[in-house]
């Protein structure tokens, strides 16, 4: 379905009765990500997943989409389908940072928060710099470039080589992104700033989820920003990389209900 907010169309799905949980999906992709959940997640809760602004079936971006902008999006989409009681947000890689920000300035709209393969840490120098320069380069000549090298980046070897039905999906949705609004989401992942200070004072229940074999956001990583969240739970999705909703989805599936039925 489509909701419009201020004149802008975003693309959603809405499955299920029960807790409201929503998925925010990863960077450059869209809410096709989130197949492997619906079968298994909507049977227990209220499913809300959006495209982000520019992304899927949502209308076009341009210059810089902020982490708060996402955030606010996602805050008027709530109100526009009438959801009045607080959700368990869900982010994967940008999805995160997204939920970190939405986090910050809407806690009392949040009953959970999972943080799937992310970082509340801002972007390095030198991260930043490779941002700037990859929007340039999508600016000029398009998106192949990263339907070519990201799937390599997001996905273990044993994704690589024995699901190519994952592998082609990725590729589909980072061939179906328009490179105005990659480019405005680079530029807003470059833009956020730290969250770390965010992370001790974070209420509700957290859950934080990284990929075995994710290079992005290591497990280490991520172990050490749970650490810094009161009494969040932290757990590995074996066989998966940046990805484990689409690379091991019984276990990514098994882990957010375990939380949601905590």
């Amino acid at each position: 379905m489509a909701i419009m907010l201020d004149d802008v169309s975003f693309g959603v799905d809405i499955a299920g009765e029960g807790e409201p949980v929503v998925l925010l999906h990863a960077f450059p992709l869209n809410r096709d990500m989130w197949q492997a959940q619906h079968g298994s997640l909507c049977q227990t809760c209220r499913m809300i997943v959006p495209d982000l602004r520019g992304f899927g079936e949502s209308a076009l971006a341009h210059g810089t989409v902020t982490m708060e902008q996402y955030a606010d999006d996602l805050a008027g989409l709530l109100d526009a389908i009438g959801c009045k009681h607080p959700v368990t947000l869900c982010g994967v890689s940008m999805g995160g940072y997204i939920a970190l920000a939405f986090a910050k300035k809407y806690p009392d709209r949040l009953r959970g928060l999972a943080l799937c393969h992310t970082k509340a840490v801002d972007d390095t120098d030198d991260a930043r710099d490779d941002r700037e320069r990859i929007a340039a380069d999508v600016l000029r000549n398009g998106v192949e470039r990263l339907v070519r090298e990201m799937p390599s980046k997001m996905l273990c070897d044993h994704t690589l080589e024995s699901k190519p039905e994952v592998v082609a999906l990725v590729r589909e949705m980072i061939c179906s992104a328009a490179p105005e609004s990659v480019a405005a989401a680079l530029h807003g992942m470059a833009a956020r700033p730290d969250m770390t200070s965010l992370l001790a004072e974070i209420g509700m229940p957290t859950l934080v989820l990284a990929g075995e074999h994710d290079q992005l956001a290591p497990p280490k990583m991520m172990q050490e920003m749970a650490d810094e969240i009161p009494d969040a739970q932290f757990a590995t999705i074996d066989s998966a990389a940046h990805l484990s909703p689409l690379e091991n989805p019984d276990a990514f599936n098994g882990a957010i209900r375990r939380f949601l039925h905590r």
